[in-house]
C-alpha cells in the first residue's frame, strides 16, 4: 500500500520508488515532480528492476493524446509523466493544485549522465541519424567520467509497423541496459516503447525526441534565457518554420479549444440532479463489484491516502466510484480517478464511475477520461456491463474456432500488448501446423486496438493473404485499420 506521503512500497533490493501526486490536466495525468525528483525516480526505478516507461509530455503530446486513443492510453499507463512544456504548468493552476514546474526531457537527458554514473546504471541510445546516439553518449561520458554505455543503435527509417522489432529487441536485450533512450520522434518512439519495453524488461525506457541531437550538436537548442521565459517553441518556429508552423498552429488551436470548453463548463450550472446509475448492492455483490463513495481531495496527501486505501480493491475486484454530490472535479481528484483506473486495468478490471452530475459527466468526456474509466449512462446499462465483466477470463479473451476448413478468430474488447502477442503466437502455431486455409477475424467485441494489435493484423494479412477477411468490426476500429491499409 502507498504511504500517505505519496511514496510507494519498498522495492526489491531495499530501494523505494517515489510515487508522486497525479494531476490530470487537459486530458493527461501528470506526475507533480521537479527535475531533481524525476532523476531520483529514474534511479530508484532502475534499481528496482521493474520495467517502466517515462513520458515527457508537451503541448503537442497533449493534442496527440486527445486525438489518438493509443497515445492517450500510453500516458495513462506510463509509470511517470512529466510536463515537458509550459502550457500544462501554466494552466494547471486553473484546474486545481499547480504543477510545481516544467521538467524538460532534454534537460533530463543532459543530467542523466551524472545520475546514471552515481548509481552504476548503464545507458543505451536507440534511434536518431547514424552516429548521433554514439556521439551523444560519448559526450555524456566525457561530462560524467565513469558512465557506463551499454550500446547504441540506429535502425533504418520506416513506419512503426514495418520495423524489425524482433531484431531491435535482440540487440537491446544483448546489451542489457538499465536505461533505454529512444529517439524515433513522437508518437513513434512512445508507441515503440509500449510495444517492446515489456518483453525487453528494461527498467526505465523513455522517448527523448531530439535530445540526442542537441547533445551531439546535430541541432541547436534555444539559449537558456529563452527557455526560462517559456519561448523555446518560438525559437524552434523561427529556426524551422516549414516543419513547425503547422504543428504549432494546430497545437495552439487545440489548447484554445480545450480551455474555452473547460471555462464554459466551469461557469455552467452544476446540474447535481443526475439520474442515478449505480445498481443495488445485491447486484454489485453478485458480480464481484464494490462501490466506494468518492470524497473531496485538495491536498496530495489526501489523494495518496485515498488511492492507497482503494487500490487493493481496484486490483482485486471491479471498483465502482460513486460520484454523488460532486458538481466539479479538480485536477487532483481527476488524477486519483486515473490512478485507480490504472490499478484496475493492470489486473484486467476497469474502473466504473457512477452517479455523476451532468457537469461532471461532461467534464469526464471533455478530458476523455471515459476512454480509460467506464461510464455507463443508466443503471440498466451498468448492470449489463457488470454481467459482461463477470464472465470468466477465457470467455473475454481471444477465442479460436476451426470448422469446415475455416479458422474464425473472435477478438476481445481490448486487443493490445500481451493479448495481441499471445494471439500472434497462436496464429503462427496454427498456420505452421497446416491449419485452416481461410481466416475470418471477428471484431464484434473490439473497442480498442493498439500498435501490437495492428502488428497482429499486418502479420496475419502477410501470412493468409486473400484468405483473410474481417467481419463485424465497429466503424472507429475499421477507420484505424484503413489508416494503416489493413482493412482489405
Amino acid at each position: 500500500m502507498n504511504r500517505p506521503d505519496g511514496s510507494g512500497p519498498p522495492e526489491a533490493g531495499g530501494s523505494r520508488t517515489p510515487n508522486p501526486a497525479v494531476l490530470l490536466v487537459l486530458g493527461v495525468p501528470f506526475h507533480d515532480v521537479t527535475e531533481d525528483e524525476a532523476l531520483a525516480w529514474i534511479a530508484a526505478r532502475a534499481r528496482s528492476r521493474q520495467p517502466s516507461q517515462l513520458v515527457t509530455s508537451n503541448l503537442d503530446f497533449l493534442y496527440q493524446a486527445w486525438r489518438d486513443p493509443e497515445m492517450h492510453r500510453i500516458h495513462f499507463e506510463a509509470d511517470l509523466v512529466v510536463a515537458d512544456g509550459w502550457p500544462p504548468v501554466l494552466f494547471s493552476r486553473f484546474f486545481g493544485p499547480r504543477l510545481r514546474g516544467r521538467v524538460a526531457g532534454s534537460d533530463l537527458v543532459r543530467r542523466l549522465g551524472d545520475t546514471a554514473r552515481d548509481h552504476g546504471l548503464s545507458v543505451y541510445a536507440l534511434g536518431g541519424q547514424p552516429g548521433v546516439g554514439e556521439t551523444a553518449l560519448k559526450i555524456l561520458q566525457e561530462r560524467s567520467p565513469g558512465l557506463r554505455i551499454a550500446g547504441t543503435g540506429s535502425p533504418p527509417l520506416s513506419p512503426l509497423l514495418d520495423m524489425d522489432h524482433e531484431g531491435l529487441r535482440r540487440a537491446v536485450a544483448a546489451a542489457g541496459p538499465d536505461l533505454l533512450l529512444v529517439a524515433f520522434g513522437a508518437p513513434k518512439q512512445d508507441k515503440w516503447i509500449g510495444l517492446n519495453a515489456g518483453p525487453l524488461g528494461v527498467p526505465v525506457a523513455m522517448g527523448v525526441g531530439g535530445s540526442l541531437d542537441f547533445i551531439a550538436g546535430a541541432q541547436t537548442r534555444a539559449p537558456r534565457w529563452i527557455q526560462k521565459i517559456g519561448l523555446e517553441w518560438f525559437w524552434r518556429l523561427v529556426s524551422q518554420p516549414r516543419r513547425m508552423f503547422k504543428r504549432y498552429s494546430t497545437d495552439f488551436l487545440f489548447l484554445f479549444m480545450m480551455l474555452f470548453r473547460l471555462a464554459l463548463l466551469r461557469v455552467s450550472p452544476a446540474g447535481r440532479g443526475a439520474r442515478p446509475t449505480l445498481p443495488d448492492r445485491a447486484v454489485l455483490d453478485a458480480r464481484g463489484a464494490v462501490a466506494v463513495p468518492f470524497r473531496p481531495l485538495n491536498r496530495a496527501e489526501e489523494a495518496a491516502e485515498f488511492c492507497g486505501l482503494h487500490e487493493p480493491a481496484a486490483s482485486g475486484k471491479i471498483l465502482v466510484l460513486d460520484l454523488s454530490g460532486f458538481g466539479w472535479l479538480n485536477s487532483l481528484e481527476l488524477g486519483a480517478v486515473a490512478r485507480l483506473a490504472r490499478a484496475g486495468r493492470r489486473s484486467g478490471r476497469p474502473l466504473m464511475l457512477a452517479n455523476a452530475s451532468r457537469r461532471v459527466a461532461r467534464l469526464i468526456r471533455i478530458q476523455r477520461l471515459d476512454r480509460y474509466a467506464e461510464f455507463p449512462d443508466s443503471a440498466e446499462a451498468f448492470s449489463r456491463r457488470l454481467d459482461d465483466l463477470a464472465l470468466p477470463p477465457e470467455e473475454r479473451s481471444t477465442r479460436w474456432t476451426e470448422e469446415a476448413g475455416a479458422l474464425t478468430v473472435l477478438l476481445p474488447e481490448e486487443f493490445e500488448r500481451e493479448e495481441a502477442r499471445r494471439a500472434g503466437e497462436e496464429f503462427a502455431r496454427r498456420r505452421s501446423s497446416g491449419g485452416a486455409g481461410t481466416v475470418v477475424v471477428d471484431g464484434r467485441r473490439v473497442r480498442y486496438v493498439d500498435s501490437a494489435g495492428l502488428l497482429f493484423f499486418k502479420t496475419a494479412r502477410r501470412s493468409a493473404g486473400e484468405g483473410l477477411s474481417l467481419r463485424s468490426f465497429p466503424e472507429p476500429v475499421l477507420d484505424l485499420l484503413r489508416s494503416e491499409g489493413l482493412d482489405r
